[in-house]
């Protein structure tokens, strides 16, 4: 079927069960490379050695399997919007440099001819948040976050996308409502920590994400 490769960071992983039900429903054949706190950027994040080689050790190796599945139709990227990169401008801004980065490490994958389309990273809570939803695990509406809140992380890798002019896809309106982000919808909760939502309403998000991909 359709060839997909779903890359990124930890926030790729928690898409990763909508991706499988979504794959096993459309016919994809789904590709899933990711390393958990590695985004695809040239600039190093803030983190300890190892961690960074260990990064760009995966970034090459990224490099040589789209270099090689030259049939790609579709790589999506999902990034976590909180990562901090060294020396690239204050925390939770803009910042032009880790924009740069995120665009120059692309360029292998966009040298593929498929499709490269961005995830804007999901609305991510704090650690106080998740703090309160584990001590009112009956009353989670306790600890709802207003948006204005979540959307003070700007997403840089999001707006590397929108310069390169790929498609910056948005599922926001499945997180928050008039102005608020329930930490439970549908009785299900909707986080499993401070940023990554939970593995169940990741799976319930199978038919949306099939279909804003339309792939």
């Amino acid at each position: 079927g359709t060839k997909v490769a779903l890359i990124g960071d930890s926030h790729a992983y928690h898409w990763l069960p909508a991706f499988s039900q979504a794959a096993e429903t459309e016919g994809w054949e789904l590709h899933f490379l990711a390393r958990a706190g590695c985004p695809a950027n040239s600039v190093a994040r803030e983190a300890a050695g190892d961690h960074v080689r260990g990064c760009f050790d995966w970034m090459s190796q990224l490099d040589d399997w789209v270099a090689e599945n030259t049939d790609l139709e579709h790589i999506v990227v999902a990034n976590f919007a909180g990562s901090r990169f060294s020396g690239a401008g204050e925390y939770g801004a803009r910042q032009p440099a880790a924009i740069e980065g995120f665009k120059e490490a692309w360029q292998p994958l966009l040298d593929t001819g498929a499709e490269v389309l961005a995830l804007k990273d999901t609305p991510f809570i704090s650690q106080e948040t998740w703090d309160c939803v584990v001590a009112n695990a009956d009353q989670m509406s306790r600890c709802d976050v207003p948006l204005s809140q979540i959307e003070a992380t700007f997403d840089n890798s999001a707006a590397a996308a929108e310069e390169l002019g790929l498609r910056v896809v948005d599922f926001g309106e499945l997180f928050c409502v008039r102005e608020m982000c329930p930490m439970s919808i549908g009785g299900i909760r909707v986080y499993r920590d401070s940023n990554h939502m939970s593995g169940t309403y990741s799976f319930l998000l199978s038919p949306y994400l099939a279909a804003k991909l339309d792939f």
